[in-house]
């Protein structure tokens, strides 16, 4: 920061040499960060640090977005509240970025500044926000496909006489479905609610403070995979009337045999043997199974081999016939 430079007694101060020590003394201005707040008052600035996870601070500060103050208007503005909350910090992680851990989203009121203009709640003169007597104040932000706030969005306060607003929260689909579903969040902060008067009389109101303290959004990412890279995709689809995520079972039949490692694959093994011929009646049997080969020269093959049975090229070596239909193979002795 460019200082002025030293003058002697009697010499002018320039505009210029003003104006570079204003641009100085307002340098120093203590701003809001991650873990702590400002409060100005006309008797200096205090710190107010945040405890871990938000809230108020260890040395005596008050948590975020307690209410402060609440003043009833005048006249014709007699049956509104002018109330102003402690700042505070709507955080959240982002489990995609690699960069800070958390992000740290200052709250504004909106259009309560000159010309309009949004004030944030950390300003030097805190804002304030107009309610009635019944009425609710929220915190209220976007939130994009992968739970986080929007880039370039702030995060406002808002008011409304309904006490149920839940908004379209975060919430993880399926992958192919793009992820996730984005929309407004709210979190409820504060309630006037209403008081019995007599006809004719002003409004009473009782502040009930439903939150306080940093709201931490913690969004996460809906992922799935096959650990060992390869292998028939188990997952089916997300059912978006229910929520839920279906994935396909595994089923045994005949001669094929499902187990699970304990770990990330699930086997599928084939199961097949040649038969003791003594359970054949005591006849003999030719081996129509042929164990599986370790190598190409050995013809090495992913399907399970079997032997065929041939009734032979030459009339003297036909001793059966075969005889195929289409439901069975059998073999008969010629004579």
């Amino acid at each position: 920061m460019k200082l002025p430079k030293k003058v002697q007694p009697g010499e002018p101060v320039k505009a210029e040499d003003f104006n570079d020590l204003l641009d100085f003394v307002k340098s120093l201005e203590i701003k809001s960060g991650p873990g702590y707040l400002p409060r100005r008052s006309p008797g200096g600035t205090a710190l107010n640090l945040l405890r871990k996870g938000g809230g108020g601070g260890d040395a005596g500060a008050p948590p975020s977005f307690r209410m402060r103050s609440v003043r009833r208007g005048t006249g014709d503005d007699s049956d509104v509240f002018y109330v102003k909350i402690e700042a505070g910090y709507v955080t959240n992680g982002n489990p995609r970025d690699p960069g800070p851990i958390r992000t740290y989203n200052m709250v504004y009121v909106e259009g309560v500044g000159e010309e309009g203009s949004d004030v944030p709640l950390d300003a030097e003169e805190a804002p304030e926000i107009a309610m009635s007597a019944g009425e609710f104040l929220y915190l209220k932000t976007e939130l994009d496909d992968t739970g986080q706030v929007k880039a370039d969005v702030e995060v406002y306060t808002y008011v409304s006489s309904d006490g149920d607003i839940e908004g379209t929260h975060y919430i993880p689909e399926a992958p192919e479905m793009g992820g996730a579903t984005d929309g407004e969040h709210y979190r409820k902060i504060l309630e006037l609610e209403s008081l019995p008067v007599d006809t004719g009389e002003p409004p009473k109101v009782r502040a009930i403070q439903w939150y306080e303290g940093d709201v931490e959004l913690s969004p996460y990412v809906w992922q799935a995979a096959h650990p060992n890279g390869s292998g028939v995709g188990p997952y089916h689809q997300y059912e978006e009337a229910d929520g839920v995520h279906e994935f396909r079972s595994h089923k045994e039949i005949y001669g094929h045999l499902v187990e699970w490692d304990g770990a990330y694959q699930i086997e599928h093994n084939f199961d097949a043997e040649n038969m003791d011929p003594g359970s054949l009646n005591g006849a003999s049997s030719a081996e129509v199974y042929r164990e599986k080969a370790e190598t190409e020269a050995e013809g090495l093959t992913t399907k399970a081999e079997f032997r065929k049975l041939t009734q032979g090229t030459d009339d003297a070596r036909q001793e059966f016939r075969l005889i195929k239909s289409a439901t069975e193979l059998k073999s008969r002795e010629m004579t």
